[in-house]
């Protein structure tokens, strides 16, 4: 007896023992990938577009400026009805998506996915003790999440927030929609400060973020503490050229820095300046974690300098010539330490992938647009986040 040693038999015999062991046969896709109940019908999942129905009274276009377009209904079927004029026009995307905390935040409807159009099925809030919950989120995110890309741009991106509940699901929903290829990076946001025991203190959510194509997307971002750095730049030049310099410079530098603390931030230690420019003094010479180079340094005052604990991080020839550049910065005796200094314009200004920004402050905002009605938006976004998102992409 001859044993088939064809490809189709060894797949149809490893069925067959898939089978006999209890197992479920292989599917014809290769690979890692998410699968859900109504993953193969999403993309059916499309509503019939609309005719928008402008409301004067609440619109306030101008010659100058038309506004924003704000619309009320469905948003995938807002969408749809967008196709016609914006499709492939969008630049970028922030969708604050429903978490699926199981506390009102998203209603689902099975009838409403395999009818769109249904609009009077409005469905019930999915609770925490639902066993098909996150079957039910990927059901409403799918759909969405397709729609958005093909309003995108070529050249656009689109930021996702989320916590720790689908954020695994949402991966690999985006992987699968926009291609594990485009995914940009995954931000972590630093919102609050909990101090209610537990094992795991939670303090942030993410915001992930993907390409629709992205080698047409910029190769390197930077934070908008950049538009800092050049204002702060900016000034020093306008001291400088009202003919300021010595101690009246590095006088009216701290001036300003006093005056714009809260805007400066992470830059307020700059606090000393030259000719060239702001700086500040750091500890970069001293050797981290293991032994470094040992000599000695002579300080000004012609005694030798203490050494740091694990020795510097430069050999001697190159901490002679940083000396000599004028970039080591000698503290007013031979006691302490030496630092290396870092001027304002060598400041980084990547994006990084951790953001601390206090969310309480988007509830403050909420207040001062709608005095009185502070509940009107759900758990929202400050300001600032949005601003850091919307700054990348443009």
């Amino acid at each position: 007896m001859t044993r088939d040693k064809s490809p189709a038999a060894q797949s149809s015999n490893r069925a067959a023992r898939a089978l006999e062991d209890g197992a479920a046969p292989a599917t014809e896709e290769d690979g890692v990938f998410l699968s859900w109940t109504g993953r193969k019908n999403f993309r059916a999942a499309v509503p019939t577009p609309r005719v928008f129905v402008p409301v004067p009274e609440a619109s306030d276009p101008t010659p100058e400026d038309p506004g924003n377009l704000v619309i009320e209904g469905d948003n995938r079927q807002a969408m749809v009805s967008l196709f016609a004029q914006y499709q492939n026009q969008v630049d970028a995307v922030l969708i604050d998506v429903p978490y699926n905390t199981g506390k009102n935040d998203f209603r689902y409807d099975d009838a409403r996915f395999q009818d769109p159009d249904a609009d009077q099925a409005v469905g019930d809030f999915v609770k925490a003790e639902d066993g098909g919950k996150h079957t039910k989120w990927l059901n409403q995110m799918a759909t969405t999440l397709w729609l958005i890309k093909e309003l995108m741009a070529q050249h656009a991106v689109i930021f996702v927030h989320i916590n720790d509940i689908e954020l695994p699901r949402l991966l690999l929903l985006m992987e699968e929609i926009f291609d594990a290829d485009n995914w940009l990076g995954t931000i972590v946001w630093k919102n609050a400060t909990d101090n209610n025991p537990s094992q795991i203190v939670i303090e942030h959510e993410y915001i992930v973020c993907f390409a629709k194509d992205k080698p047409r997307v910029p190769a390197v971002w930077k934070s908008p503490a950049a538009d800092t750095l050049e204002l702060m730049q900016g000034k020093f030049e306008e001291m400088k050229a009202e003919g300021l310099s010595g101690a009246a410079l590095e006088k009216a530098w701290k001036q300003f820095l006093t005056r714009h603390r809260d805007e400066v931030g992470e830059f307020a230690h700059y606090n000393r300046v030259d000719d060239h420019g702001p700086f500040t003094g750091m500890r970069a010479l001293h050797n981290p974690g293991k032994e470094g180079y040992r000599y000695s340094v002579p300080h000004p005052n012609g005694k030798t300098v203490i050494e740091p604990m694990r020795g510097y991080r430069y050999p001697e020839w190159r901490m002679k010539e940083l000396i000599a550049e004028g970039k080591i910065i000698f503290a007013a005796d031979e006691t302490q330490l030496v630092q290396l200094k870092v001027y304002l314009e060598e400041a980084d200004v990547s994006l990084r992938g951790v953001i601390s920004l206090d969310s309480r402050s988007a509830a403050n905002e909420i207040a001062t647009l709608f005095p009185g009605e502070s509940n009107v938006f759900r758990n929202p976004k400050p300001v600032s986040i949005e601003e850091v998102q919307k700054g990348l992409s443009s």
